[in-house]
């Protein structure tokens, strides 16, 4: 398929996103695939030589076979039932392909940790010198050392048959596996709600974006609001909130070109009312609490007073404070001084 292009769009192929996986010996070649990545990690049989009478030939590389040697033959994510590897070595960073594993403990064919193939029959065997292999719990504490993506389902009492309940799977099997590619690989992202969450009830009009890009694709819903322009699948989008709706929210879900949606952003929505913030003293800091009505700096829907002054009264405004008011009433003699970098913005009616 990455050799031939129109072969994987006929079949709807994603090239970049190829997982593979098995149960026993389909799951050594899986973790294989994934793990011998190296020509110094063939095994020594794929060099070729002579083997109990018969010549066999060098395999070339390891991504030789079938001819399409320019193209990596690595997937991107493995599954894993009762499989292992031959030397827990072949795992090397964080960058491998990640891998979802389950093995039972009472695992006789393949150990569960360190041990030689089918010793639940090795005594019924003449000769039985298999090599040692390393089972999924071990590739689960290697993966873990390397901070390599992993998930690993341990079990007890299921034998080698991990993923077998009598005629049918276990109900876990499917959703373990599925779950793990689609977080892992194919789920976008959520993208941004860039736009105001704050309003004043005299100023319910917002426009809101998110990324436009070419992998995602956004989804709005609005709770307590209007949508003025735009569709709910548009990257920009205005609304007009209700002010006596007891629920404001928007949100938005992301999806992707194979439909796989992100988890929901969300923004709540608040509206004040237009309240009168007074100036409580002389010349001082606006920046501080204990000078204003309130008990607080004003915000973006107060309205500030200052009195008239019998003489001059300065308020000083900290060098890179960003403030946003609704309406500015300074009485006679009343300066603002505003310090290097601030941000004054006053939106009267």
């Amino acid at each position: 398929f990455k050799a031939d292009a129109s072969s994987a769009n006929l079949y709807k192929v994603d090239t970049s996103n190829i997982f593979m996986g098995g149960h026993s010996a389909g799951a050594f070649v899986a973790l294989h695939n994934a793990y011998v990545d190296k020509e110094d990690e063939r095994p020594v049989i794929t060099f070729g030589g002579v083997y109990e009478g018969e010549t066999l030939y060098d395999q070339g590389c390891i991504d030789c076979i079938g001819g399409n040697t320019m193209y990596n033959g690595q997937v991107k994510s493995v599954f894993s039932l009762s499989g292992a590897v031959d030397t827990l070595a072949f795992l090397e960073s964080s960058l491998d392909p990640d891998v979802v594993m389950f093995h039972s403990m009472d695992d006789g064919t393949v150990p569960y940790g360190e041990g030689e193939p089918f010793m639940d029959i090795s005594g019924f065997i003449v000769g039985s010198d298999l090599p040692t292999v390393y089972g999924s719990s071990l590739i689960r504490l290697k993966a873990d050392s390397l901070l390599l993506q992993n998930q690993f389902y341990s079990y007890t009492n299921r034998g080698h048959g991990v993923h077998e309940n009598g005629d049918t799977l276990y109900s876990d099997i499917i959703p373990g596996i599925s779950d793990w590619f689609f977080h892992q690989h194919l789920k976008p992202a959520p993208n941004e709600i860039i736009g105001d969450t704050i309003f004043c009830e005299s100023d319910l009009l917002a426009t809101y974006h998110t990324e436009n890009n070419e992998v995602s694709w956004p989804l709005w819903n609005i709770i307590g609001g209007t949508l003025i322009s735009g569709s709910i699948t548009d990257t920009i989008i205005t609304v007009e909130w209700i002010s006596a709706a007891s629920e404001k929210e928007i949100s938005l879900i992301s999806y992707n070109s194979i439909g796989a949606a992100s988890d929901t952003s969300r923004k709540e929505i608040v509206v004040q009312p237009l309240i009168v913030n007074n100036w409580l003293i002389g010349s001082g800091n606006w920046i501080e609490n204990e000078n204003w009505s309130t008990g607080s700096v004003p915000t973006k829907c107060q309205q500030v007073v200052v009195p008239v002054s019998n003489e001059l009264l300065e308020i000083t405004v900290p060098a890179f404070t960003q403030i946003q008011i609704r309406k500015l009433d300074l009485g006679q003699n009343v300066f603002l001084d505003l310090e290097n970098g601030v941000s004054f913005k006053v939106k009267s009616d």
